[in-house]
Order: C-alpha cells, then sequence, then structure tokens
C-alpha cells in the first residue's frame, strides 16, 4: 500500500511524482486513494482507482475522489496532476 498526502511534504508542487502510478500500472494492482483529511479529521481510504495507461485520465479520477479534502498546511497543497513529460 502506499499513501500520498493530500499536501506536500516539504514544500508546494505544481504535480504529483508519477513513480506510484507506474508501478500500480505495471504491477495491475488498483490505486488506494488514502486521505488525510485535516477539515474533518479523518484518515481512510476514499476510493480506488485502476490505471489505465492514460495517465490523464486517471489522474481526473484520483482528483475527483480528493475533492473537498483538506491538508494539515493548507498553502502547500499543489494540485493532483501528474508530473509533466513522457512516460518512464
Amino acid at each position: 500500500m502506499l499513501t500520498v498526502a493530500p499536501e506536500g511534504t516539504r514544500s508546494r508542487t505544481e504535480y504529483w511524482k508519477t513513480g506510484f502510478y507506474y508501478m500500480a500500472l505495471g504491477a495491475g494492482v488498483p490505486i488506494a486513494v488514502t486521505v488525510f483529511d485535516w477539515g474533518r479529521r479523518q484518515v481512510g481510504i476514499i476510493g480506488y482507482v485502476q490505471p489505465t495507461g492514460d495517465i490523464e485520465a486517471d489522474f481526473a479520477q484520483i482528483r475527483q475522489l480528493m475533492q473537498g479534502v483538506h491538508g494539515h498546511t493548507p498553502a502547500d497543497a499543489g494540485p493532483v496532476r501528474p508530473r509533466p513529460g513522457p512516460a518512464p
């Protein structure tokens, strides 16, 4: 299981690293979208996304699941979008 918090761990970025995505895609396993929602004081899995190879569409599903989730440090929260560039 891999857990990604909704805000950056060090500072804000304009994209998410995509290693977790390509590991799940290669293994043929779903991504469990797990959140630490400080706004609601909840932790848990809020849904699953089965990677299809269409990273933009798959990240759109992750974005939809994470709507309304608030991290500990809102200033560090960046957009839910993949790192730009070709697949590894």
